[in-house]
């Protein structure tokens, strides 16, 4: 697909998965079997990746985080820190 790239001394937990890629779907929202959208992922040096966390194409994370166990990641982290979800409550249709 794309590329996933990891620094050095970056931890990760059980059950973490890196999708660097989406399935392309159609005008009427069927996903295209085959057909697929990739963007590069990079995980910086010295980061902490807890178990279950889910991290999603085109994300980017600076040096120096830790992101708690469960989290979805779908937009780029820029500065160093420790991130967690919040718990969900509710869910909402998209599109």
């Amino acid at each position: 697909m794309s590329e996933i790239r990891i620094g050095e001394n970056t931890l990760f937990g059980e059950g973490v998965r890196i999708y660097d890629h989406d399935h392309a779907i159609s005008e009427t929202g069927v996903p295209l079997k085959g057909s697929f959208l990739a963007d590069p992922i990079v995980i910086g040096s010295n980061c902490w990746i807890g178990s279950n966390v889910l991290i999603l194409k085109g994300v980017r994370i600076c040096d120096g985080v830790t992101i708690g166990a469960g989290a979805v990641v779908r937009k780029s982290i820029i500065e160093p820190g420790v991130y967690v979800a919040k718990q969900l409550t509710n869910l909402s249709k998209v599109g």
